[in-house]
């Protein structure tokens, strides 16, 4: 927790240290998971919420998360937005959205995995999908997620994607009609 709090305060290398203490406690120390993954998050925040970042951070943090998911696999809750940053990491800070776009389907795939994560994993496959050219592919994904959360806001969110994606290419009437539903919600 003090790691956590720590790291609100963007004092990073304390908040290293204060993870560090409590893996090289051992495996079987209480909270050397959150520990582990409390690194990856500080690297996380590094690079996302900065400009001062070289692709060895990248790679780095990529071979982190690979690392942990290989240990503890994909079904722990910790493990989904694991995967979900990974695959972020691997299309827009490495530029190879077919590496995310397998990542996420395997993913979604696997047995177990809590219902909204799936939906944060497919409104993240239709993004990617977008960026490799497979807008349909993209509409299908959010329509899926719509489907699934039909009045909730996770659903508001993938029927806006939708509007944006058919607005930007050229359907103004479907876009509208998408908008129109959104608005009256």
């Amino acid at each position: 927790e003090l790691a956590q709090m720590v790291n609100q305060y963007r004092d990073f290398d304390l908040a290293q240290k204060i993870y560090q203490s409590v893996i090289d406690q051992g495996q079987d120390a209480p909270f050397y998971i959150m520990a582990r993954q409390g690194l990856l998050d500080i690297s996380y925040t590094k690079i996302t919420q900065s400009a001062s970042y070289s692709d060895s951070d990248v790679t780095a943090l990529i071979g982190g998360y690979k690392s942990f998911l290989a240990n503890y696999g994909t079904i722990r809750s910790e493990s989904g937005v694991l995967v979900l940053r990974l695959a972020e990491m691997e299309a827009l800070y490495k530029k190879q959205p077919d590496t995310a776009i397998q990542l996420l389907k395997s993913y979604i795939s696997t047995e177990g995995i809590e219902k909204m994560l799936i939906a944060k994993a497919k409104l993240a496959l239709g993004d990617y999908s977008l960026l490799s050219g497979a807008t349909w592919d993209a509409s299908l994904y959010y329509s899926q997620v719509e489907k699934m959360y039909e009045d909730e806001p996770m659903g508001h969110e993938a029927k806006f994607r939708n509007a944006k994606l058919f607005f930007y290419t050229g359907d103004f009437v479907f876009a509208k009609s998408e908008l129109d539903v959104l608005k009256s919600s």
